[in-house]
């Protein structure tokens, strides 16, 4: 009773329950942790890679597909010969990046007037440019078939246009097939 007596008089009670001094230290809950993540984010990182292996796929077809271009592109830049030599062979390397582009059927048969229409048609059907119309087709069949030898800039012209013709011939654009699935995707941030 004489310890009650003293704690009263200095001011403590730890008989009252409602007294300050009775309470404990805030307890902080622990942190959140990063790992595991909640089952909508193993759903979410699922699909975005998905969508990056469906690209990577698609991205490799898309470069495998172009594959002519590059060795038709390498290839023109090796013709440094003589310039009868590279006119014929310009011919040649013409007719088989078609074939490698176009089916055999459409392209196989195909000499002068209406080689030098579908290599035309073929170049930017929507620009509407003619890189072997007129002259400088009948300059390409003419060193081909003939075996002229054109003169440096006639040679340098025809250059330029079998040069140009792998690049605007037609490609696989990558093209999404479905792009509205992209707005299914919550984006997370």
């Amino acid at each position: 009773m004489a310890t009650a007596v003293r704690l009263q008089q200095g001011g403590l009670d730890i008989n009252n329950a409602s007294s300050l001094q009775n309470l404990n230290p805030i307890v902080m809950p622990d942190a959140v942790p990063l790992w595991p993540l909640a089952p909508g984010w193993y759903v979410i990182l699922t699909l975005l890679l998905a969508a990056m292996v469906w690209g990577a796929w698609r991205l490799f077809r898309a470069r495998r597909h172009n594959a002519y271009r590059r060795a038709a592109i390498r290839e023109l830049a090796i013709l440094s010969e003589s310039a009868a030599s590279q006119a014929h062979a310009l011919n040649s390397l013409l007719k088989r990046t078609a074939l490698s582009v176009f089916p055999r059927r459409q392209v196989a048969a195909l000499t002068g007037a209406p080689w030098h229409r579908f290599l035309d048609a073929t170049s930017s059907p929507t620009s509407g440019q003619r890189l072997f119309e007129g002259d400088l087709g009948d300059l390409l069949e003419r060193v081909s078939y003939e075996g002229e030898c054109p003169s440096p800039d006639e040679a340098a012209r025809l250059a330029d246009a079998t040069r140009l013709w792998p690049e605007v011939a037609p490609q696989q654009m990558l093209t999404l097939a479905y792009p509205w699935l992209f707005l299914l995707l919550p984006l997370p941030w």
